[in-house]
């Protein structure tokens, strides 16, 4: 009994002090994503060969600064453990890694080697640790690293721009002039007198303040907008009762003011006149330029000033940077990731390599993207729609491929639109695709629910603008609705489609060449043959009414959009031409061919298809990629690329770069092809099955050939 106790009480103390360890217990719990890699996992599948990677392959700790492959890997050189999981995470507009150490001494010894070398380091002499808070530092500007008990987190900050962000000099400039001025300071003057150093520090001054007030308003605007994110769940019908009233009542302010800023403005206009004609009858006979000595004074100061501000946001990023880091050190597992009901629902730590991905995600990554998609987010309309979407993507490395799978969940506004078809495409497009294909993309939509969708968040968005003139712009897409023929929209094609990438073809065409005519000193041109490679491509459709699509077909005719000759439609392009004077027959007039063909509309640039008035049936289905024949039968919505088929089928010769040619040659050595499955498995949930494949006949698993391709590729180019 006394045994038995004993080994519950070590093996749940083993199980405490391993999961108290665990990096993931740094992760925060309102993280927006997260990626998980096996650490031991990439090790086994790197091997021996990793060691022979130095020269080419790095990962970059701090910008523009890389670590050797092979130190990284190992943990005698770099520091690492490599027998546990690493994490990086985003946090805030933040990024972060957090990383196993082995030998934290021989880690920190590491990143100053790195940091160092580097041409872009600021500080080449001053790479070193400083401790703060029992933890050591070293920061470059807003890079850095934070280590602490054989912990390091790698942080990113938010960029700090020197240049726009204390622009704006000019202005003051032309403040300093206009005191100069004042001062009877003339052209002439080389003084740089005590009330102008006194001027200069006193516009400066005036500058910072207002851009502190600025930034005070960004963050309460900043502060204000997550307040109205965590408002997306209100009731709709309130809503729209309220921006009914909200755009009657918007509409009269907004006509009152502008009718009051155009009587300010005439005002405004006519004693700017008034000033204008006084300072051409007072106005001096000098002028400063930019070599004046009293300017030359205001731009040391300024620049003194952009350094000042620099240096103090650094500061400040790297205060901050330090404290988060050291907070999600010492968090403990109720903080962390594991308290995210969502994350260990959906997460799993079986594999090479996971990524999950939170419904806060897309509005966190806005912020480091820019402010128009920051906007467009932060609707609430598009964040109803997101809100509640989460997913996670695995990725595993096989001998020969690099497998991925992923699955999505919705949120309860997603869910209302089943947008995805289960049932595969059309398979008599088979018969039509020659062997020499290469690439498809397949999809089969819901129709209606796509337009159901696209309907009800265009109208609400649309509702937000501001109306002008009284106009209410949401009525525009009720009246787009009511008058569109929902039935030519929706009824004549079946929502199941294909573009196939069948081989390549030359195109022949003329361009102009321009020559100088020195005896007439004088430009001319004229018209040459030019002849390009471009990809053959087929798009298939089925139809679903074919009465419609003939009726549309002939509305484009008397439109002179297109042309008919026997079966098939051609683009007209004359009338697009016509400015040019005469000219050889634009390729782009036959290029493109549509056609119908047993209930399919098909629009291709196949010359065989051209010649033969219609698709062509192709009997040798065995000599067809085996693959992209079984995804037609079976599914619906799917990528396939059959990357060696389409390198071969390309003339390199005539694609005019030699470099390229050997690149894509090169590259059809390793990697063989790609595929992509995408369904909608439930009301709420979609899932994606891709896989990468290499080349089996070598020994090195896929990882190691995409290494080595990768390496094989620097060396040449």
């Amino acid at each position: 009994m006394n045994r038995t106790l004993i080994l519950l009480f070590l093996s749940a103390a083993f199980s405490y002090t391993a999961h108290a360890q665990s990096l993931i217990n740094q992760v925060p719990a309102n993280a927006s994503m997260v990626m998980e890699m096996n650490l031991k996992s990439i090790k086994i599948h790197m091997g021996d060969k990793v060691s022979s990677l130095d020269k080419d392959m790095s990962l970059s700790f701090f910008k523009y600064r890389s670590m050797p492959f092979a130190k990284l890997f190992n943990s005698s050189q770099s520091g690492m453990s490599m027998n546990k999981k690493a994490y990086f995470f985003m946090h805030e507009g933040n990024t972060y890694w957090a990383l196993p150490l082995e030998d934290s001494r021989l880690f920190k010894t590491r990143i100053q080697e790195v940091a160092a070398s580097s041409r872009y380091a600021s500080n080449k002499q001053n790479f070193k640790f400083k401790t703060a808070k029992g933890a050591e530092t070293l920061f470059d500007e807003n890079y850095g690293v934070v280590i602490k008990d054989n912990t390091a987190i790698l942080t990113k900050g938010s960029r700090v721009n020197t240049y726009n962000s204390y622009g704006g000099n000019y202005q003051l400039k032309d403040a300093l002039r206009a005191f100069m001025r004042d001062q009877g300071i003339t052209d002439k003057d080389q003084e740089v007198s005590l009330a102008i150093k006194e001027k200069i520090e006193e516009l400066i001054a005036n500058h910072d303040k207002e851009l502190v007030e600025t930034k005070k308003q960004e963050s309460q605007e900043r502060i204000a907008e997550l307040e109205r994110m965590d408002r997306t769940n209100l009731d709709m019908a309130t809503d729209e009762a309220i921006d009914e009233v909200a755009v009657e009542a918007a509409a009269e302010a907004v006509e009152e003011a502008t009718e009051e800023y155009y009587e300010e403005y005439d005002m405004v206009e006519e004693a700017a006149e008034e000033v204008l004609d006084m300072d051409e009858i007072n106005a001096p006979t000098y002028r400063y330029d930019w070599s004046h000595p009293c300017i030359q004074a205001f731009d040391a100061a300024w620049e003194q000033y952009k350094l000042r501000k620099k240096e103090s946001a650094y500061d400040l990023q790297i205060e901050e940077m330090t404290r988060r880091a050291l907070q999600f050190m010492n968090q403990n597992e109720g903080n962390s990731i594991l308290s995210n009901n969502q994350f260990t629902s959906d997460f799993s730590s079986t594999h090479d390599m996971g990524v999950w991905i939170s419904e806060i995600f897309p509005f966190q990554f806005s912020d480091m993207v820019n402010k128009g998609m920051n906007k467009m987010l932060h609707w609430p309309e598009m964040n109803s729609l997101l809100s509640g979407n989460h997913g996670v993507v695995y990725m595993d490395v096989k001998d020969q491929s690099i497998d991925i799978v992923g699955s999505q969940s919705t949120g309860k506004v997603w869910s209302k639109y089943q947008m995805m078809n289960s049932r595969p495409v059309n398979k008599k497009i088979i018969k039509y695709l020659p062997k020499t294909t290469f690439g498809v993309y397949a999809m089969n939509i819901n129709q209606n629910e796509m337009y159901d969708m696209y309907y009800d968040f265009s109208k609400k968005m649309i509702a937000t603008l501001q109306p002008r003139r009284g106009m209410d712009y949401s009525a525009m897409v009720d009246l787009f609705d009511m008058f569109i023929n929902k039935d030519m929209l929706l009824n004549t094609l079946s929502g199941d489609a294909i573009v196939a990438l069948t081989g390549t073809t030359k195109m022949i065409s003329s361009k102009r060449k321009y020559r100088f005519d020195s005896s007439a000193f004088k430009r001319t041109w004229q018209m040459v043959p030019d002849t390009s490679v471009i990809p053959e491509m087929m798009s298939v459709f089925t139809i679903k009414n074919q009465a419609n699509l003939e009726k549309l077909l002939a509305t484009l005719i008397k439109l002179k959009v297109l042309k008919k000759k026997g079966k098939n439609y051609f683009i007209d392009m004359d009338s697009r031409y016509k400015s040019y004077g005469k000219r050889k027959e634009d390729p782009l007039k036959t290029m493109w061919t549509m056609g119908i063909e047993k209930n399919m509309f098909f629009i291709t640039n196949s010359r065989e298809v051209q010649q033969n008035k219609g698709l062509i049936k192709h009997g040798a289905k065995k000599e067809m990629n085996k693959e992209i024949c079984t995804l037609l039968k079976k599914e619906g919505n799917f990528f396939y690329w059959a990357h060696e088929t389409g390198m071969n089928a390309i003339p390199w010769e005539d694609m005019g770069s030699k470099r390229t040619m050997q690149s894509a040659m090169m590259s059809a050595n390793y990697f063989k092809s790609a595929k992509m499955v995408s369904k909608q498995t439930g009301k709420n949930s979609y899932a994606i099955n891709a896989s990468f494949n290499f080349n089996e006949q070598k020994k090195e698993n896929a990882v190691l050939q995409l290494i080595e391709m990768v390496q094989k590729m620097n060396e040449r180019f």
